[in-house]
């Protein structure tokens, strides 16, 4: 199977950082909450992780042969500014 994703990638950290997480089910906030842009919530989406490169070896751990990451771009669908990271995906 192929799987195209995005994530809150940071291509200028080498590890993950937990921003928040789950403990015994009580949201557990680590670092100061940060938010992502949610076209439908204005209170936005909460941000759990922020990846760095070891997410790689992360992706491959969970079976995936193949991972890479490709810029996406469109003048005719108005995706531009420098372009979105696209993890690609084979399993």
């Amino acid at each position: 199977g192929l799987m195209l994703a995005t994530i809150p990638f940071h291509s200028n950290k080498v590890e993950s950082v937990t921003r928040a997480k789950f403990v015994d089910g009580q949201l557990d906030h680590v670092l100061t909450p940060a938010y992502h842009g949610n076209p439908i919530s204005a209170d936005g989406s909460l941000v759990f992780t922020d990846f760095g490169w070891d997410v790689l070896n992360e992706i491959r751990s969970a079976g995936f042969s193949d991972v890479s990451i490709e810029v996406y771009a469109s003048v005719e669908f108005g995706h531009l500014g420098g372009g979105q990271l696209i993890f690609r995906l084979v399993k």
